[in-house]
């Protein structure tokens, strides 16, 4: 039975790790999720999936609006649109990213970015998918 258990915690995180790359399928530059099995503080069976990367967490929790300066150059360059690739609290990603002529600048305010919430989004997706893959696991070894 533990074993059946283990095997539906680690297939249900593995699960879950596709859901994360699913919300960067169209970024170029791909963060690494990672999953961990939590240590004697945790509960038995909890299994962590996560990512260091900086770029996903200001996306994920979203930004304060900020200034933002040269810092090796005496001007920004950019475009002047952008179509963002994410929708708050959706597990998805979609083409978009910046378009429209350079402007350049000494600086700007940048007004922000809105969380996207997708820890939420996927958490709130795998309360319900859980108990489904707990009991086709314990039904594997029960029902034969």
């Amino acid at each position: 039975m533990i074993k059946a258990i283990n095997n539906a915690l680690d297939g249900t995180a593995k699960a879950i790790r596709v859901d994360f790359n699913v919300t960067t399928q169209t970024w170029k530059k791909k963060p690494t999720f990672s999953i961990y099995l939590k240590g004697a503080k945790a509960p038995p069976g909890t299994r962590v999936v996560s990512t260091m990367n900086e770029i996903y967490m200001y996306v994920n929790y979203g930004t304060k609006p900020h200034p933002i300066r040269p810092k090796y150059a005496n001007v920004l360059a950019f475009q002047s649109g952008y179509k963002n690739k994410t929708i708050p609290n959706k597990i998805a990603s979609r083409p978009g990213g910046a378009f429209g002529p350079m402007v350049f600048s000494k600086g700007v305010q940048h007004p922000g970015t809105a969380a996207r919430n997708f820890d939420k989004a996927i958490a709130r997706k795998w309360r319900k998918e859980w108990s489904r893959n707990l009991q086709r696991a314990i039904n594997s070894v029960v029902i034969r």
